[in-house]
């Protein structure tokens, strides 16, 4: 009726194949797209990967689709359907295991918290908790020895080369982490970081809420939540210079902007009550 409308989808499965009428929850997506899989420590079962990953990858992914849609629209006049499952979105965050699984055929493999293609470039232990460390360029790799304070590392033919580095790997990590149980983990990341390192601490979870740049970023916001006072969430995850997202309202309560949407959409107070007494919507009580 109205070829303008940009009209998305999200599902589980998308709109049509075999198991398009299938339910689909995050837990679901990740074990079938190959995120469990891949996550998890040598010989433990598929892990699912913490935090709702594959809902959110969807909204995103339906989000930035829908925009898409909205300049095509603009240009042409011309809507559409945009169709976003939670499995699609899952597997489209694997590209680099995808490539190489299709390059070798060869199946991956969990292998914890490293990168098998490249050492080091993985968590390591410190002395009161564990750092990351990811190191992309051989230039890098004296720099690295000589902020653990250990020369002979550099040359040491088992560790000179990511090659020779990834084929002993064990004997390379327990050399690290010799060194690293030294110090604490703060400090590391700080001397790895003056050389030039790329390296950072591996929080537990309400450690993030205190680190200095997350503060500074403004990721966390308090408002004023009918019915239960102050209360904290997530801000937008990312900024823009002439439209800078900003929290407007607190979240509603049940079917609390149910009729002002509707009154938007054209319908009278008269039939959105009409729609109410026959059930078909819910109008919730706005905030005391």
């Amino acid at each position: 009726m109205n070829p303008s409308v940009v009209y998305a989808s999200v599902t589980g499965f998308g709109q049509t194949g075999p198991l398009a009428r299938k339910p689909g929850y995050n837990t679901i997506a990740q074990g079938m797209s190959g995120l469990m899989a891949l996550t998890g420590m040598p010989g433990d079962p598929p892990t699912r990967v913490g935090g709702s990953v594959s809902d959110v990858a969807a909204s995103y992914m339906a989000f930035g689709m829908v925009n898409a849609a909205l300049v095509h629209r603009f240009r042409t006049g011309e809507g559409q359907h945009v169709d976003v499952s939670l499995v699609s979105a899952s597997l489209g965050l694997l590209p680099d295991p995808v490539a190489i699984y299709f390059d070798t055929g060869e199946r991956p493999v969990r292998v914890g918290n490293r990168n098998l293609n490249l050492s080091p470039a993985e968590a390591f232990q410190a002395g009161d908790g564990f750092v990351n460390v990811v190191l992309m360029n051989p230039d890098q790799w004296g720099r690295f020895c000589g902020a653990l304070g250990d020369a002979a590392m550099e040359t040491d033919p088992r560790f000179a080369t990511n090659t020779a580095r990834l084929e002993h790997h064990p004997a390379f990590k327990a050399r690290v982490e010799a060194i690293l149980a030294t110090g604490s983990a703060k400090d590391w990341v700080a001397r790895l970081e003056a050389a030039g390192i790329a390296a950072g601490p591996i929080y537990e979870f309400h450690e993030v809420f205190e680190d200095p740049q997350v503060r500074h970023l403004g990721l966390v916001a308090e408002v004023e939540q009918p019915g239960a006072g102050k209360v904290k969430m997530l801000t937008f995850p990312g900024r823009a210079s002439a439209t800078p997202p900003r929290i407007d309202r607190p979240a509603p309560l049940l079917g609390q902007h149910t009729a002002e949407v509707l009154g938007e959409l054209g319908l009278s107070r008269e039939e959105i009550d009409r729609l109410a007494a026959a059930g078909v919507i819910v109008l919730g009580e706005q905030p005391g």
